[in-house]
């Protein structure tokens, strides 16, 4: 237990604030800490956690079917990673485990592949059983829960995991990873949003005495075979299949990155929904070379994976309408996740990245499950 003296403590900095509407930051998602600018003997006082709140972020358009079926076979390695690992170290670990997708919808543009144009899915957990994976459940709640000693088989955890992040392929081919992962994480932790009470943290202080704060730790894994393409509020254009001067729809995210938002943007908003002392690792499965080295592992060791020929983008010769491949195997096919990448390198050895052009995600979910554990009491 350790007790540090600040000048002030605030779960979402200045720098968050700053953030677009796509991140906008309207509350303090792990409660509200506030010591007061003039105030230079205030106390804070960091307790333990053995909390981690998981979130996968699943890509549910038209290409993504063989890859949901490999998460869901990869997921028992993960739990098994975890609550083993964590009883080796003395660790009664609680683990929340969430779902959403990467449609956001159209800013009310009608395209083809996308069923809700408002809001799509809007960052909101997804838990209905899906129809095509046997076994499951009539209903599921919001997210899945699991403590250590918990009479809740791991077997019985990993089979209900599959039934609710089999998104299947219906969903909107604009994939706004970005943008989802900030409604899911700041916009909707909210009391009364709908994904209140996944993300925990706690903080309590009493009149003259110290703030007492537990953190938690945070975990994204996105998977996807698409880049982000979260598009800005102010630029509904990118939706609209008239604007032929844009070019065409499925590379308009390549061709106009001034209607994306910036890479800072959402790093701000991530750091700021962290906090001090609450932990967020990311990982992601995405459309990385499988066999290069500079692009799967950790986030401290991608420094080169931008440069990678298959990484940068480009538009087909043959089909003008689509960017080349960065990874095309019997495994599956992906285009260069350019700002996934860059994203998760800025988050150093709390990142982890590796491609989901491969049949067997079990090592980087171990890998990711481990690098939690090690923010873990």
């Amino acid at each position: 237990m350790a007790t540090a003296v600040l000048a002030r403590w605030c779960l979402v900095p200045a720098a968050c604030l700053a953030a677009t509407a796509s991140c906008s930051v309207d509350h303090r998602s792990l409660g509200e800490v506030w010591i007061d600018p003039e105030d230079t003997t205030s106390e804070v006082e960091w307790r333990p956690t053995n909390l981690a709140d998981v979130l996968f972020l699943v890509d549910n358009s038209g290409s993504m079917a063989q890859e949901q079926a490999a998460l869901a076979l990869a997921f028992p390695s993960f739990l098994e990673t975890f609550f083993a690992e964590a009883e080796a170290r003395g660790i009664d670990a609680s683990l929340n485990v969430g779902v959403i997708s990467t449609d956001l919808g159209t800013m009310g543009r009608t395209l083809a592949t996308c069923d809700d144009p408002v809001d799509g899915d809007d960052g909101c957990l997804l838990h209905l059983p899906s129809a095509t994976v046997a076994g499951c459940e009539a209903e599921y709640p919001a997210f899945l829960s699991r403590a250590a000693g918990d009479a809740y088989p791991l077997d019985r955890l990993a089979g209900d995991f599959g039934c609710i992040a089999t998104l299947g392929t219906r969903g909107c081919g604009f994939e706004q990873h970005f943008g989802a992962l900030c409604k899911a994480l700041i916009d909707h932790t909210a009391p009364g949003g709908c994904n209140e009470g996944f993300v925990r943290g706690s903080y309590a202080a009493v009149d003259g005495g110290p703030a007492v704060i537990t953190p938690g730790v945070t975990a994204v894994i996105v998977v996807s075979d698409e880049d982000d393409c979260t598009v800005r509020a102010t630029h509904p254009e990118m939706f609209d299949p008239e604007r032929t001067d844009l070019g065409h729809v499925n590379v308009r995210c390549f061709a106009h990155p001034e209607f994306v938002t910036t890479l800072e943007e959402t790093e701000a908003a991530l750091r700021g929904f962290a906090g001090e002392g609450h932990y967020l690792v990311l990982g992601a499965l995405v459309g990385v070379p499988p066999d290069e080295p500079a692009c799967n592992g950790p986030g401290d060791a991608l420094d080169g994976c931008l440069a990678v020929p298959a990484m940068i983008e480009r538009v087909d010769p043959a089909v003008p309408s689509q960017l080349l491949p960065s990874c095309n195997t019997a495994a599956g096919l992906a285009s260069p996740p350019r700002r996934i990448v860059e994203l998760v390198r800025r988050f150093g050895a709390d990142g982890y990245v590796a491609s989901i052009c491969t049949t067997d995600y079990g090592e980087p979910l171990r890998a990711v499950a481990l690098r939690i554990l090690a923010h873990l009491d």
